[in-house]
């Protein structure tokens, strides 16, 4: 995926990360069981997609996303990069 989303052809993927987002949010939030390996190879996402673009001038960043919505409660997780 990471290939995918540093390519400038591929429309797709950004859609895709999105979906990844939603779906691994709502898995955490029904669930309540945290990966923080898992956590940290979606946050590294961030760095070939800092911002996706959902519709005409309407974004998304992934890292705000992540940051509010999705972060672990422990604290031992490493990210890269380590803010957004």
């Amino acid at each position: 995926m990471q290939a995918q989303l540093g390519a400038p052809g591929v429309v797709e993927a950004p859609s895709d990360y999105m979906t990844l987002l939603t779906n691994y949010s709502m898995y955490k939030k029904l669930f309540d069981i945290e990966d923080p390996k898992f956590y940290a190879k979606i946050w590294n996402l961030q760095k070939a997609c800092p911002l996706i673009i959902l519709y005409n001038n309407l974004q998304i960043s992934p890292g705000n996303f992540l940051a509010t919505v999705c972060f672990p409660k422990q604290k031992k997780t490493k990210v890269d990069p380590p803010n957004i």
